[in-house]
């Protein structure tokens, strides 16, 4: 199995595991800066360009945040990249289950994008019809 680089930044890690699926956890249980979200970003388009042609898969783990600013939310909804993505944003309570509510509004106009509550649902979910 090829190994792909790991990003580690002060707000989350973003890495690539089997299935060419890049995870990206955030390491926080606060909110997240604009400039933050502009590294995260970055990171994981930079992690795209390393794993196979297609469309990229992006698994997102919410759990680590109990807040995000609407200037933050917009960004990530809206940010710059040369990718089609099937993104799947995962959570473990209520607060991080409405930050996904809220992505998803704007995110699946752009994306195919769906939340989840269990991990193995949300990877299965990224494998079908890739």
């Amino acid at each position: 199995m090829k190994q792909y680089p790991a990003i580690e930044l002060d707000s989350a890690k973003i890495w690539v595991c089997k299935d060419s699926i890049i995870w990206q956890d955030y390491k926080l249980t606060r909110s997240i800066t604009i400039k933050e979200a502009k590294e995260i970003s970055e990171a994981v388009n930079e992690i795209a360009e390393n794993v196979p042609d297609g469309k990229k898969l992006l698994l997102s783990s919410m759990v680590g945040l109990l807040t995000m600013s609407s200037e933050v939310r917009d960004y990530f909804t809206n940010y710059p990249t040369k990718y089609d993505w099937k993104i799947a944003l995962v959570y473990s309570n209520s607060v991080a289950h409405v930050f996904t509510l809220l992505i998803l509004k704007v995110l699946s106009s752009r994306f195919e994008s769906k939340s989840f509550n269990n991990l193995e649902n949300a990877i299965d979910w990224l494998k079908k019809n890739r």
